[in-house]
């Protein structure tokens, strides 16, 4: 798949916090990326190393938000918004959230990550906007 830098909110992040909530190390401005309304851009959020924790039940909530001002600071909509997930869901590979930008988007993308029931000592997440997906099939015509 074709992955611009600059349109990853999270690039191998890390989930290794205590029960709470983290934001994305980055967010995405829409206008400045060249994205406008009508245009059907994936969102691609995979967790890339298995989550743990020390009695083995830390759970993991997902959420896209845009919002119109780059601060976040008023007015932020969720998106899309998984249930909580347990850790045992939560394995590299797995694809919290795969789906097509809603149309209500505002100007700015990020993720909201949520860590429940118990610290978790280990796990990582990528999340962004997919341009094309990857199709290097072979050819039946090979």
């Amino acid at each position: 798949m074709i992955i611009d830098k600059n349109l990853e909110m999270s690039n191998k992040q890390t989930l290794a916090i205590s029960v709470g909530d983290v934001t994305s190390t980055d967010t995405i401005d829409l206008v400045k990326a060249g994205i406008g309304r009508g245009t059907p851009v994936k969102v691609l959020c995979q967790i890339t190393t298995d989550l743990d924790s020390a009695a083995d039940n830390t759970t993991l909530l997902v959420k896209l938000q845009t919002c119109a001002a780059e601060d976040f600071g008023s007015n932020v909509v969720d998106l899309v918004t998984t249930a909580a997930l347990a850790q045992t869901v939560c394995v590299a590979g797995y694809k919290p959230i795969e789906c097509y930008l809603p149309e209500n988007t505002l100007q700015y993308l990020r993720m909201y990550y949520t860590i429940g029931v118990a610290d978790c000592s280990a796990g990582n997440i990528e999340a962004g906007l997919i341009i094309d997906n990857q199709s290097n099939k072979q050819s039946v015509w090979a």
